[in-house]
């Protein structure tokens, strides 16, 4: 009559011959509790999961800057001509000097060097700009392009970039070295500009 074999049809068979019978599971209070201590470990841990996200999309956006270098300053050396790295400002296809560093930047071979896209300049790769509540900014020597002669050297300097929580341990300080290496690096008092991060 019973095929079933299950713990719920064995307790129902022994409640009928008088039995007590236990089946496994969790009360409602039990189950409350639960909720209660995942929903408090959920508030001490998001908080700090935010800030790993915005430390991963900082490294991110550091990185693809550093990318963008590298790019430069390779096909510098491939084509034996001077590279540049500019300001974009939205028109990616001319320099914007007016623009901040975070509205996207431009890397294009620059024939005679003048750090201004002209005729026969051809423009390699355009870099969308950075999501808002960043701020990046060059000191006086990168303040408006990097350029990579046809032996690789660069531009020295250093560029500051923060995101809406300001300077401090979360800021990145890229530093261009004048053989043309770029690194990123946690920004400290001493690199320039400090005050670009003030959103």
């Amino acid at each position: 009559m019973y095929p079933d074999d299950s713990e719920a049809t064995k307790c129902y068979l022994s409640r009928m011959k008088g039995r007590i019978c236990s089946l496994d599971g969790f009360t409602l209070v039990e189950l409350v509790v639960a909720l209660a201590v995942a929903a408090i470990l959920l508030t001490i841990a998001i908080p700090s999961f935010q800030t790993l996200i915005q430390s991963n999309r900082m490294a991110a956006n550091a990185n693809e800057f550093i990318a963008a270098l590298n790019l430069a300053r390779s096909e510098a050396i491939k084509r034996g001509v001077a590279v540049t790295l500019c300001k974009d400002g939205g028109s990616a296809s001319a320099c914007n000097n007016a623009a901040n560093w975070e509205a996207g930047w431009i890397v294009f071979s620059d024939l005679n060097g003048d750090g201004v896209v002209d005729a026969g300049d051809e423009v390699l790769r355009v870099y969308p700009a950075l999501d808002s509540g960043y701020t990046f900014n060059g000191n006086n020597n990168v303040t408006n392009r990097v350029t990579y002669n046809r032996r690789g050297m660069g531009t020295n300097g250093t560029l500051v970039m923060c995101d809406d929580r300001g300077f401090g341990e979360h800021a990145r300080a890229i530093g261009i070295a004048r053989t043309g290496r770029a690194q990123a690096e946690h920004a400290t008092e001493a690199d320039p500009p400090v005050e670009s991060c003030q959103i």
